[in-house]
């Protein structure tokens, strides 16, 4: 602390404010480091035992003309015969906000000073950087600010030498004082474009500096490009712009001619946040139908959203409901005659209508050497597996009337195989 403070670099700067009543006063004031400071509280007469003076710091009482509280010793913190407090030997800590109450004894009437303490040396925090559209939307205001340094800094705006490319700098001003302000118009600005404010200070070191930047970004506006709306009703197009740095000025045009929509009871435009909208009221074809623009600017460029609407007519509407019944209409029919088609899978793929005729099922089990058994009506199956004769299972469908020719036929087969008791006997 002794370092900085002989290098002359820090003091402390108190700011006074006095309320008496309704009158408001204020003083500023420059200290360094080891004075002897005076904070005037009420401009009261020498001697006046007549008010309470109590002086409070950051919420805390230092002194009080009553019980003489203090915060340390009375060599550094006293209370004067007109209320004003003396600080000896002034140090960094002493800085803060300082409070004077003053109440007469007779009176309930209270006066207050506000006094504000801001510590000169080497500054923790950064200049801050803005951006906002200039005068006209093609000019860009710069600022760089850095309130509440002591001494005044330099301030220096440049442009980074990485957002350059194959241009040439447009940025470079500098000026000692705590706020910097610079212009410049569109021909010298582009998307991407990164400028940067750097403070220096006598406290700090030339590489050990403090800075701030901006990167400007061109707008973009978003949206839907094709709205369609039915006569009659109203209808609201959208547009979003989240990009643009410095913020950009949105508007609404309409038709080729780009003509700027005044809002009124027929337009209504509003903006929640980064979202525009304009609200078409009671949209007509012959009015509104066309192509309308969400215009976007900032210094940077302008960039405009396209967007189409359509109007149709209430027949139009009455028609898209009837096409859309007739498709579901087709829709369903052709998930029940699915469903009719699963269920009758097994006649459908045997070749078999869907009627009601009777018939039943055969089951003929025979070994791979009884092939005479495969003759029509049913077609020789032949079945090997791993090189062996199998035995195989066939199922004919036959008509009653098949069943009863069958029968008969096993009849007679059954006939001729049978031993007359004349060719027994000529057996034997």
């Amino acid at each position: 602390m002794g370092e900085l403070a002989s290098a002359g670099i820090f003091g402390v700067l108190l700011i006074c404010t006095t309320v008496v009543t309704d009158a408001v006063n204020i003083e500023e004031r420059k200290a360094t480091l080891g004075e002897t400071v005076v904070l005037p509280c009420i401009d009261t007469a020498p001697n006046r035992t007549l008010f309470i003076t109590q002086w409070v710091k950051d919420g805390t009482i230092i002194a009080d003309s009553n019980s003489s509280y203090v915060q340390r010793s009375a060599i550094h913190f006293s209370i004067l015969n007109n209320s004003s407090l003396q600080i000896r030997g002034l140090t960094v800590s002493d800085g803060g906000n300082y409070f004077c109450n003053i109440t007469p004894s007779t009176s309930a009437e209270e006066n207050q000073t506000h006094i504000k303490l801001l510590i000169f040396g080497a500054p923790i925090k950064h200049p801050e950087c803005l951006s906002q559209m200039g005068n006209a939307s093609m000019q860009l205001l710069l600022r760089c600010i850095w309130i509440g340094v002591y001494p005044l800094p330099t301030l220096h705006w440049t442009e980074e030498s990485r957002s350059l490319g194959d241009h040439e700098p447009v940025l470079n001003v500098s000026q000692t004082e705590e706020s910097l302000e610079v212009t410049l118009n569109r021909s010298q600005l582009r998307d991407g474009q990164e400028l940067r404010c750097t403070g220096h200070h006598p406290a700090l070191e030339p590489k050990d500096y403090r800075s701030c930047s901006v990167t400007l970004k061109a707008p973009y506006p978003q949206g839907d490009p094709l709205v369609t709306a039915f006569a009659g009703k109203n209808v609201t197009l959208k547009c979003t712009e989240t990009e643009s740095i410095p913020p950009a000025n949105t508007t609404w045009l309409k038709t080729i001619r780009q003509e700027k929509i005044i809002p009124s009871s027929k337009y209504i435009i509003s903006q929640d946040g980064p979202v525009f909208t304009l609200t078409i009221v009671n949209c007509s074809k012959e009015e509104d139908e066309g192509v309308y623009f969400c215009r976007s600017e900032n210094p940077v460029s302008v960039q405009e959203l396209e967007v189409f609407l359509t109007i149709k007519s209430s027949a139009s509407n009455v028609g898209g409901v009837i096409g859309t019944f007739i498709a579901v209409l087709i829709v369903a029919a052709g998930i029940v005659a699915g469903v009719i088609a699963y269920s009758n899978r097994d006649r459908i793929c045997l070749g078999h209508s869907f009627g009601n005729e009777e018939r039943s099922d055969v089951l003929n089990l025979v070994d791979s050497d009884e092939e005479e058994l495969f003759n029509d009506p049913a077609t020789r199956i032949t079945a090997v597996a791993n090189g062996h004769a199998t035995s195989l299972v066939q199922i004919h469908h036959n008509s009653p009337g098949d069943i009863e020719d069958l029968k008969s036929t096993d009849s007679e087969r059954g006939e001729e195989n049978t031993p007359t008791s004349e060719e027994g006997q000529a057996t034997l």
